[in-house]
């Protein structure tokens, strides 16, 4: 069995027993109702979780203190408990590690079902929590037990039956990043001061850049080390991801996953199979599984959106080399920039001419001015470059024929030449991510047949 000492470093058996000894007669409940410690001698279904609770040294506590809660395993649960533990009875689990298990099924307080609700409670094993989720009728913890009895009265508190006995994280997302060599995560964890969530909470899913992709982020933006490790945004850099509950590589399908920070990030699958962020950073590694979640590793390090794409692209027109201004001039003659003005409940997808782009086009229309244009025109152009619908370069197909919001037009996918119809796709101005939508830029206009 592992990581013994992990549990046994964070239980403070004897002061555990010091407080609910202290529980004095004016917080027992009055109810007549046997103890909970009666309640499971009295039910067969119990008799692995007795043999348990005798081992651990329990029996007396849950006979005289409350109120508490219990969430009580049937000997199914404890069976299966057992056999992933590698075990074939109680009697070969350490009783340390016994007691540490069975203290994380307590709670202190009567929390009737109709108490609880989504979100974490701290239990009676000091340092760990259970995470709750509440959908309708149905109670889970931790995401995989589910309440199956509510509400068995007890004079000392409240007992639920649960399908299988919970164990306390031990081999965690923190120990799991640091035994696979994340060191630049995980002292970026230590330095925003989110070790302890990733210790006693979760499931989490971490994608988590490697060493290498923060270098490369570090040598893009111009940042030391101990300057990332002082960024006033570190955490919401680390939350960005941050995946609630768990995604296995198995569920990874073209989606978005909302992050901790209530933000989503997206992923792609390219043709080849790979998996992407953003469009731009692949999935390397699956699946690192700890106690409570698991790691991706990833290539490069993502950051969430803050602008639509009309900011962005305003933005880009005060820049010192602005890319697309003339685009920028064209959405605005033709009324369109306010269409870009939304945020995440919106996904388009712009193919953005460069200035270049429009200056040779003007060039051949023998025009001075997208002022020169007809607006009718002008409108028609600019749809026939916005896809209702977020697509990233590597959910693009060859051959295929996208439509756009210019009724009845379609552009065409030609990846063996990175092209979308005859413009190419510019390499350094694919995947520009938005609140709203993706941003590719192109270095033609492309003109309706």
């Amino acid at each position: 069995m592992k990581n013994f000492s992990v549990i046994v470093r964070f239980l403070c058996f004897i002061s555990v027993l010091a407080i609910f000894l202290c529980c004095n007669s004016e917080d027992m409940p009055t109810s007549q109702e046997g103890s909970l410690w009666e309640i499971i001698e009295a039910e067969p279904d119990f008799s692995l979780l007795r043999t348990a609770v005798r081992r651990a040294g329990l029996d007396s506590a849950l006979r005289a203190v409350g109120p508490i809660t219990l969430f009580a395993p049937t000997n199914a649960g404890v069976e299966r408990t057992l056999q992933e533990l590698g075990v074939s009875n109680i009697n070969q689990v350490p009783v340390d590690f016994l007691q540490a298990v069975l203290l994380y099924h307590i709670l202190p307080g009567r929390n009737l079902s109709s108490l609880l609700s989504t979100g974490t409670k701290e239990t009676l094993l000091p340092g760990f929590i259970l995470n709750i989720q509440v959908g309708g009728n149905v109670i889970r913890l931790n995401e995989e037990y589910q309440v199956t009895t509510a509400n068995v009265d007890a004079r000392n508190g409240v007992l639920h039956i649960i399908d299988g006995m919970m164990i306390p994280p031990t081999n965690t997302l923190l120990d799991v990043a640091q035994e696979n060599g994340y060191t630049t995560f995980v002292a970026a964890v230590v330095a925003a001061g989110l070790e302890e969530q990733l210790v006693q909470e979760g499931p989490f899913t971490l994608m988590v850049p490697s060493n290498a992709a923060f270098a490369a982020y570090f040598t893009a933006n111009n940042l030391s080390v101990n300057e990332f490790l002082n960024s006033p945004n570190l955490q919401e850099i680390l939350g960005y991801h941050m995946i609630p509950g768990l995604l296995q590589s198995s569920a990874f399908q073209r989606d978005e996953r909302n992050t901790l920070l209530d933000i989503p990030m997206y992923f792609s699958q390219a043709p080849n199979g790979n998996f992407f962020l953003n469009g731009l950073s692949r999935i390397t590694q699956t699946n690192q599984a700890a106690d409570n979640g698991l790691i991706h590793e990833i290539d490069q390090v993502i950051i969430q959106p803050t602008q639509n794409i009309a900011e962005y692209l305003l933005a880009q027109t005060l820049s010192a080399n602005p890319e697309f201004s003339m685009l920028v001039k064209a959405l605005n003659r033709a009324a369109l920039l306010e269409v870009f003005v939304g945020r995440f409940e919106d996904n388009f997808t712009l193919l953005a001419p460069t200035d270049q782009a429009f200056q040779a086009l003007l060039e051949s229309l023998d025009v001075s001015s997208v002022d020169d244009i007809p607006v009718e025109t002008l409108t028609s152009v600019l749809l026939y470059h916005v896809i209702d619908e977020r697509f990233f370069v590597p959910d693009l197909r060859e051959g295929a024929s996208i439509p756009t919001l210019l009724e009845g037009a379609s552009v065409q996918v030609n990846l063996a030449d990175n092209k979308i119809n005859n413009a190419l796709l510019i390499p350094a101005k694919r995947n520009i991510l938005t609140e709203n939508g993706v941003i590719h830029g192109i270095d033609q206009v492309l003109i309706p047949e």
